[in-house]
């Protein structure tokens, strides 16, 4: 702040230090609002009950932070155990301003148009791992109904050995008809065909009105509790979620979406484990091949002649684990990509990735990125960070909150040139948009940057060659010359194969617009330019930034844990070519104004 205000005129009004910016901003009283709870978790001291009631005296406090400015909303609390079933107490704030957005909206600024205009907004649908699923749901995901989809026809069965309940072969019925899988008796069930079509799904208005004629109640009204306890004994609803009381809920066509990255990581956590042979973790066990030999068709899982079980074909042995785990150590992926895999392996660890989807949810909802966890829980690990007094966590992260959504509001109001959080430099910034000047190439105007030492060589004459080709193919200019070629080589060499004509576009045309551009007025200097071989002398760096992308060389990268080297070209004609990048070369060509390019040199 003193830096700030010492760089700035002298009849400056800036603060000079953090503190007093602090105060300032606290001046502006901007939304806070805490409520109180009881520490059973029952019941808010909220709306007409605050200030009224005189029971639950043992109370702490949560804290609600409302930052319409940017249309947030978060919630943060401290009580002595997980809300779980009684979470809707918690979400009544909520309900209450989604509600709000909904029927009245609220009034905000439109920063693009400079002026006031009502905003409204909905709930689409929450996003939540399989024990969340059933708190905010209110289906309880435990036991043979814990299928949300399938509810009461569900096919699940308990392993009579295992003892636990098991959902297999209850995905034939998904499948068509005919399908050759539903006549199946050896690879499923064993001597079991299905002929049943699969589950209906039930709309949201549907499922409501089951709800209601069942007689379950919300947790937050009077003797919810004792009224569920009844109703959860013949069905598979534990309480009525507070989201019914959204105008909007039931007319959703999902309400709840199962977490993709939960659910992936479980699922690759139990196949890696078999896999690996991970003696506390396996689910290959003794009871496992009893359940096995009594419902499917395995014979060579059971007991041997020696009265063991045999090693199944897909578990791997010690040598094998040791090149799985070199394989996994030495993978390289590019900056910002996965986390550092080389850290992980080791006989002793598990890593966690996989690909997983629910079909219906895929089908309906969309991409999964809009449908898992994997940024919320990236901004918990923001949230985390703003604690500086671990004993008012909750304290510290509405204070830092607050400033980070005032300071970038404020952000708005600078000059673009201004670096802030609304104007930052991105972590591959390419140079930004290059000088429009009239009649340049497309050649010649897209962005980039490059960095490292610049090192002076000249160009070979195969390098010269290969080079102006690639520019010239690759220009939007240059294509109606052409088709002028492939039209002279057809009329000239009639008897010529489409190879031919291929062979001879690719070494013989930089040639030929070359006689063509001096026998030939040409009006655009740079095509003039162009035309013309680039000169010898060339620059090579090391890294270069484009489209926000960034690419080394197999040298630069080659101690490094990420790799950028890898490039890969598309052509209709020749296929897909997929290369490392030996040298990144600058080249530049006749006559002003400047003309450079970037090319890759590859192998």
């Amino acid at each position: 702040m003193q830096l700030l205000k010492e760089s700035l005129p002298e009849d400056n009004i800036v603060l000079d230090n953090y503190y007093q910016t602090k105060k300032l901003v606290s001046s502006l009283c901007l939304p806070v609002e805490k409520i109180d709870c009881c520490e059973s978790g029952c019941m808010l001291y909220w709306g007409d009950d605050d200030g009224h009631l005189t029971s639950c005296k043992d109370i702490r406090c949560i804290s609600v932070v409302l930052a319409l400015v940017r249309g947030n909303w978060s919630l943060t609390r401290e009580c002595p155990s997980n809300p779980k079933h009684k979470i809707d107490v918690y979400l009544q704030p909520l309900i209450k301003e989604l509600t709000l957005l909904w029927e009245t909206g609220v009034e905000a600024f439109d920063i693009s148009k400079r002026q006031n205009f009502q905003l409204r907004a909905a709930l689409i649908w929450t996003i939540s791992d399989f024990p969340a699923y059933s708190m905010l749901s209110g289906w309880s995901t435990v036991g043979k109904l814990a299928c949300p989809y399938c509810i009461e026809e569900t096919q699940s069965f308990r392993l009579q050995h295992g003892r636990k309940q098991s959902w297999f072969d209850c995905h034939r019925m998904f499948l068509d008809q005919h399908h050759p899988f539903r006549r199946d008796q050896k690879n499923f069930l064993k001597g079991q065909t299905v002929r049943r079509p699969p589950p209906t799904n039930r709309t949201g208005e549907e499922i409501l009105d089951q709800i209601c004629n069942l007689g379950i109640i919300n947790v937050t009204e009077l003797d919810a509790e004792q009224v569920s306890k009844i109703i959860c004994k013949i069905c598979g609803w534990k309480m009525r979620s507070i989201f019914w009381d959204l105008p909007y809920w039931s007319s959703n066509m999902i309400r709840h979406n199962l977490d993709v990255m939960h659910i992936k990581k479980n699922f690759f956590n139990n196949i890696l484990n078999n896999v690996l042979n991970f003696d506390d973790k396996t689910k290959d066990n003794p009871q496992s091949r009893l359940d096995t030999a009594k419902y499917y068709d395995r014979p060579q899982s059971g007991k041997d002649s020696n009265g063991q079980y045999p090693k199944v074909v897909y578990t791997l042995d010690k040598e094998a684990k040791a090149i799985l785990f070199n394989w996994v150590k030495c993978l390289k992926f590019p900056d910002g990509y996965v986390s550092n895999l080389g850290r992980l392996p080791d006989t002793n660890a598990k890593s966690e990735t996989s690909s997983c989807a629910l079909p219906y949810e895929a089908r309906v909802a969309g991409p999964v990125q809009y449908r898992w966890m994997y940024p919320f829980e990236r901004y918990l690990g923001t949230l985390r960070k703003m604690i500086m007094n671990k004993a008012s966590a909750e304290g510290s992260i509405c204070e830092a909150y607050l400033m980070m959504e005032s300071t970038q509001l404020f952000s708005h109001y600078f000059e673009p040139h201004v670096m802030s959080r609304n104007h930052n430099v991105d972590r591959n910034d390419d140079g930004g948009v290059v000088e429009d000047l009239k009649g340049n190439l497309s050649i010649f105007s897209r962005p980039g940057r490059l960095w490292g030492e610049a090192k002076k060589r000249d160009l070979i004459l195969d390098e010269i060659k290969a080079a102006q080709t690639y520019i010239l193919l690759n220009c939007e200019e240059v294509e109606p010359f052409v088709s002028m070629y492939l039209q002279y080589l057809e009329e000239e060499f009639s008897n010529l194969s489409q190879s031919e004509i291929d062979e001879s576009h690719e070494e013989n045309f930089t040639i030929w617009f070359k006689g063509y551009a001096r026998c030939n007025p040409i009006e655009n200097e740079y095509l003039r330019s162009l035309a013309r071989e680039p000169l010898i002398g060339a620059t090579s760096h090391s890294v270069y930034f484009v489209n926000r992308y960034k690419f080394h060389t197999e040298c630069h990268g080659s101690m490094r844990s990420t790799m950028n080297s890898g490039v890969c070209i598309s052509d209709p004609n020749f296929g897909d070519y997929y290369g490392r990048i030996k040298e990144i070369i600058q080249v530049e060509y006749h006559e002003a104004p400047l003309k450079q390019i970037v090319l890759f040199k590859c192998e």
